[in-house]
């Protein structure tokens, strides 16, 4: 820059600290004040810190973060509500985008911790350390029929008329994880009649329902019947509900994510969460489109 462009930024500069800066004698700048020399002293921490703030802004210029959703997207929760997380989150943070992702069952916390999402709906505990989980839901566990079953014209059962009957399981989730969906609270899973199933999702695990075979699965918000036509939906009386959980990664600490966890539970209070309960009819989801776009991939 000119000489004169300098000049008249440092005397700028001076008028906003409130202190002469620079000795001038008729020769031209002789060297810093006292002053000047604090301010020196001072200012690199001012300079990295305006960096980091222009980075951070920079960082969430078009952000996109990524949620994860167990099964296809849309299934569970359902479009409308995932629209209603995109528009509460549009709200705390305008320039962040909301993509859906769908995960496998068996993968929930390898999904965050590869990266392939941000958080996930419906984690299950125990997590994994570099996994930060906190509560979202609670689903009752229901068990699924096929029509040619003998509790099929059952409403409601026990968890002792399943236990000796061969319940459908994913051999690839962790036995951890699968242990509710097997009933290991109610029988050790070593004498339980397992009939593997390669699924990665509810609907396809109870599409491939055989005769004589139950299903034990997180209650949903659709019968089983718009599934596969025949299948029934049974209440399970007298077990505890699973707790869901919404998960992060431990060190991600950006705060669209954190407002998105936020946000989840938020959302989940306005849901029905099994086939038995009517949907909340005083609550406007208002999807609001054009404000909270939500996109999905399979």
């Amino acid at each position: 820059m000119s000489q004169s462009t300098l000049t008249r930024r440092v005397q700028r500069l001076e008028q906003q600290v409130g202190a002469p800066l620079l000795f001038r004698d008729p020769s031209g700048v002789a060297g810093p004040t006292a002053a000047g020399a604090r301010f020196a002293a001072e200012a690199p921490a001012i300079l990295d810190a305006a960096r980091a703030a222009r980075a951070a802004a920079l960082a969430y210029r078009g952000l996109t973060v990524r949620l994860g959703v167990p099964g296809p997207v849309g299934d569970f929760p359902e479009r409308r509500h995932l629209a209603e997380v995109a528009r509460q989150l549009s709200e705390r943070h305008p320039d962040v985008r909301l993509l859906c992702r769908s995960v496998p069952l068996a993968a929930t916390h390898a999904c965050l911790v590869d990266g392939y999402v941000d958080v996930v709906w419906g984690a299950l505990s125990p997590a994994p350390p570099a996994v930060e989980i906190s509560p979202l839901l609670e689903l009752e566990r229901i068990a699924v029929v096929p029509a040619e079953h003998d509790l099929a014209e059952a409403r409601q059962v026990r968890a002792a008329d399943l236990a000796d009957r061969p319940l459908l399981y994913i051999p690839t989730v962790a036995p951890g994880l699968m242990s509710p969906f097997v009933l290991g609270d109610v029988r050790p899973v070593s004498q339980a009649r397992l009939v593997e199933s390669n699924s990665k999702d509810s609907r396809s695990f109870i599409r491939s329902l055989h005769p004589g075979q139950a299903a034990v699965i997180g209650a949903s918000a659709w019968p089983a019947r718009l599934v596969k036509p025949g299948l029934r939906d049974l209440r399970i009386l007298d077990l505890p509900r699973i707790p869901m959980y919404a998960g992060k990664r431990r060190a991600d600490r950006r705060e669209p994510v954190r407002s998105l966890v936020a946000v989840l539970p938020k959302v989940v209070a306005r849901m029905r969460l099994n086939v038995w309960d009517p949907e909340p009819a005083d609550i406007d989801l208002g999807l609001h489109p054009h404000r909270a776009p939500v996109t999905g991939e399979q």
